[in-house]
C-alpha cells in the first residue's frame, strides 16, 4: 500500500496531466479523507461521481478526482 507521502508526491507530479486523475477507494475512505487528502471540496468529489449524500463508498470503486474534459 502506498503511503500517504507517496501518493501526494505521485499526484503532485503529474496535476499538470490533462487526463482525469483518479483514486482507488481502500477500506476506511470516507469522502471527507479522500476531499482532505487531495486538497478538493466534497461538494466537488460528489458532482464529479454522481454521489449523492447518504451514498456508500465501497472500496476498489474509482473516484474521479478532477473534472472531465
Amino acid at each position: 500500500r502506498e503511503t500517504h507521502n507517496a501518493l501526494a508526491a505521485r499526484t503532485a507530479s503529474t496535476a499538470d496531466d490533462t487526463a482525469a486523475q483518479a483514486y482507488t477507494v481502500e477500506s476506511g475512505d470516507s469522502l471527507w479523507s479522500i476531499a482532505r487528502r487531495f486538497a478538493l471540496e466534497i461538494a466537488q468529489l460528489r458532482l464529479w461521481n454522481d454521489l449523492q449524500a447518504g451514498d456508500v463508498l465501497r472500496p476498489g470503486q474509482v473516484l474521479q478526482l478532477s473534472a472531465e474534459d
